[in-house]
């Protein structure tokens, strides 16, 4: 999983709720990840 920019990531709260939903997105459905090379998060 590559997060799009970590400096925001890092300092803006609204930007890295919505990384960890999407990465909660796709822990609860990996069957449908597996395999891919990489998996951009916002």
């Amino acid at each position: 999983m590559t997060i799009g920019d970590a400096n925001r990531f890092l300092s803006d709260r609204v930007y890295r709720n919505r990384c960890a939903d999407r990465i909660l997105e796709i822990l609860l459905d990996i069957e449908t990840w597996m395999g891919v090379g990489r998996l951009f998060i916002p």
